[in-house]
């Protein structure tokens, strides 16, 4: 008897665990649209009021996301990057998004300044090994020997490739 009461709570504890990590993660299956990463200051997004979101505070399922832009449907960042280099200098640009409407012209001289990116599918946050890394190019500020091209490129071995 007292097994089955061990059992069950066992049961009852993992339910709500799994509860809890499943709202902790926030799964988001509606991935259609451009996520804002950041808004340049200054720029003609900024002004016309979009905000750009704090990423240190604002889980990745709860950014604006572009929807429409001058009633075209955004379905990617891609999408988003195609749509806005095809609007030309002068002409407004309508952006939908799931929190607001904006309007503003596209000015010669000046960004529209919306950094977008993939719509996060949970709040997952992955590293930069889970991400795909990233690449860095480096150039010496004078001329080196090939000796010291050897060491930079041993220690840079040692420190990034520590184990295989």
């Amino acid at each position: 008897m007292k097994l089955r009461h061990i059992f069950k709570f066992r049961v009852v504890l993992l339910l709500i665990v799994l509860i809890i990590g499943l709202w902790a993660i926030n799964p988001n299956f509606d991935t259609k649209g451009a996520a804002v990463r950041a808004v340049e200051i200054g720029s003609s997004a900024s002004e016309a009021g979009i905000a750009s979101p704090d990423l240190s505070k604002v889980s990745p399922t709860n950014l604006e996301i572009i929807k429409i832009v001058n009633q075209k449907e955004v379905s990617s960042p891609e999408d988003y990057g195609s749509i806005i280099e095809k609007v030309k200098v002068g002409e407004v640009i309508n952006i939908e998004t799931d929190k607001g409407n904006y309007a503003f012209l596209k000015e010669e001289n000046r960004s529209v300044g919306v950094s977008v990116a993939e719509v996060a599918s949970s709040n997952l946050r992955k590293g930069l090994d889970l991400q795909g890394g990233t690449r860095v190019l480096l150039r010496p500020v004078s001329p080196i020997s090939d000796s010291e091209r050897r060491d930079v490129i041993d220690i840079m071995n040692n420190r990034l490739n520590t184990y295989g």
